[in-house]
């Protein structure tokens, strides 16, 4: 950390040029401790200092991509949960790489729809022929034949499937949206997604590879009535 508290007083003192020159000199330091690291398996709370470290140092000497990458490395490398709100945090503190148009949007109950809360945990698949409000926790697979709201509180890690998605909390994993997909200010979409439309507020993220135009999904094809699923505290049930 010598060479950044170099590039830090440099940068008090008003040196801006010459503490972005020394602060690339300690971010490919730093990129090299961790793919060392990397290679000889050391701990997990090593590994995620040194992807905060080297993340914050590429933003440090605005090099926005490098910062993103290691970020993006950072959470798909290390385990669920292991300072993964701390590198999303500066994930969102870069610079959009990427702005649209932004929506205003007020969740409202539809007629034969369900809302799961936040208190709702599962483990498997769940599926809904009709509009669909989620907030829980799921590990697995979702899908809905009608409308997917993913609200602040949720959390997908699996596959998420639905004729349009609002998204609002954070998924990991594969999406599949027969229309639009609308990303809002506070949601982080890690993951491939394929979409007819797709929609990205100023302040959300996507993170992966997008295929965007026409995309014909089958509900019954993709989830069954049926399928296993573990769910803890649930206020209701579809």
């Amino acid at each position: 950390m010598e060479l950044a508290d170099q590039a830090d007083a440099l940068r008090q003192r008003g040196l801006e040029s010459r503490s972005i020159q020394v602060y690339r000199r300690a971010l490919t330091e730093a990129e090299s401790a961790v793919r060392v690291s990397s290679r000889d398996g050391v701990g997990v709370r090593t590994l995620s200092a040194l992807y905060r470290s080297a993340a914050s140092l590429a933003m440090d000497c605005h090099e926005w991509r490098r910062a993103q990458n290691l970020i993006q490395q950072g959470i798909e490398n290390l385990p669920t949960g292991s300072m993964e709100d701390e590198l999303i945090g500066l994930l969102k503190r870069l610079p959009l790489v990427v702005e649209a148009t932004v929506l205003d949007f007020e969740a409202t109950g539809n007629d034969g729809g369900s809302t799961l809360q936040s208190d709702v945990e599962i483990k498997g698949a769940l599926h809904a022929d009709h509009d669909l409000i989620f907030n829980g926790t799921l590990e697995g697979k979702i899908v809905s034949g009608g409308e997917l709201t993913l609200g602040a509180s949720a959390t997908i890690d699996g596959e998420v499937w639905a004729r349009s998605l609002n998204l609002f909390g954070k998924v990991r994993g594969k999406t599949f949206v027969s229309d639009t997909c609308k990303i809002f200010s506070s949601a982080v979409l890690m993951g491939n997604l394929k979409a007819t439309h797709l929609v990205l507020e100023k302040g959300g993220w996507f993170i992966g590879k997008s295929q965007l135009g026409p995309v014909h999904l089958s509900v019954d094809a993709v989830g069954k009535r049926g399928q296993s699923s573990k769910m803890r505290n649930s206020p209701s049930s579809l």
